[in-house]
Parts: C-alpha cells; structure tokens; sequence
C-alpha cells in the first residue's frame, strides 16, 4: 500500500467478552495511524484476514486458556498480506508475507 492508498491502520478490538454467540456488539473497530517498521521488523498491508473457531475459545472469560484476550485487546490472527516497507534482510517491498500481527 502506498500511503496515498489508506492513510489510516484499521484495526478490530475487542470491546466485550461474550457470554454466548459473538456478534458485532463484542468488538470494535478503531482507526489510528500507519506505524512506521522499526529496526528488524517489516510494515504489511493486510489482504486476507483469517478468522478461524480457535478465537472462540480465546474470547471466553477462562483463566484456562494460556492465550485469553480480554476487553481492549487487538483481535489475535494472521494476516496474508504484502510488504510495504522493510527494515528486515530477508523480506523486500512487494514481498507476499503470512504474519501473526492480529486483525489490522
């Protein structure tokens, strides 16, 4: 993505944990800036989104489960996506990458 594309990162949160079925009620869609890569790491505009049952388990409200998200967390998947700035060798601008960078 060039920054003329989308200026803005679009990301999904959860706003609460749901007791039965989820819905659009239990999450949050925010905006905020494009972050810049920092030393090691890569920017990706997102393509494709997985959202898969294991979310289900990682929203229930369980100290069970190692990897609980709670109210105000980034929704946790992986991405498809494109490198669109790179601070990393191995990964160049135009890169087709998998990343686990959550729903963003």
């Amino acid at each position: 993505m060039s920054q003329g594309q989308n200026e803005a990162n679009r990301q999904l949160f959860v706003k609460k944990t749901p007791t039965g079925l989820a819905g659009p009620e239990h999450f949050e869609a925010r905006s905020g800036s494009i972050p810049k890569p920092g030393p090691g790491e890569v920017l990706v505009q997102s393509h494709y989104l997985s959202m898969d049952a294991a979310l289900r388990l990682i929203l229930r409200n369980s100290p069970d489960f190692l990897f609980r998200l709670a109210p105000g967390d980034l929704v946790r998947n992986t991405v498809a996506g494109q490198v669109v700035e790179s601070n990393h060798a191995d990964f160049q601008p135009g890169d087709h990458v998998i990343a686990h960078i959550g729903a963003q």
